[in-house]
């Protein structure tokens, strides 16, 4: 019920800072809330950084998931010119990065067909 209420009363821009302050203390009960009551995954910060990519700077690797699912996306270039990917490979971060070259790959240039292996290798 609070939720709905939420969802309703809140400004779009008190849902997305309500989404970021969330990814920045690496609250995944709060990231998951916001997201269920429309915060924009796809929204940056005004300096430029977007949910995903912060979460993947702090490495809160359970939150960049849920950012994931949430059709966070991977493309976004922030005012560096650096894609999540990118920050993700940069701080060693396997994990995130194979997520994103899964979503990347799988949802965006194959339709979801797509599946690798943590190797990098193809999974047929």
């Amino acid at each position: 019920m609070i939720k709905f209420f939420q969802k309703i009363l809140l400004s779009q821009e008190s849902k997305n800072q309500r989404l970021f302050a969330a990814v920045e203390a690496g609250n995944i009960l709060e990231t998951k809330c916001s997201l269920e009551i429309g915060a924009d995954v796809k929204k940056s910060h005004s300096e430029r950084h977007n949910p995903l990519e912060l979460a993947i700077r702090q490495r809160h690797t359970e939150i960049v998931r849920h950012l994931l699912e949430a059709g966070a996306p991977v493309e976004f270039r922030n005012a560096e010119g650096l894609t999540p990917l990118h920050v993700a490979s940069y701080a060693g971060d396997e994990e995130i990065v194979m997520r994103s070259i899964r979503l990347f790959f799988g949802n965006i240039l194959l339709g979801g067909t797509c599946s690798l292996e943590v190797s990098g290798a193809p999974h047929q």
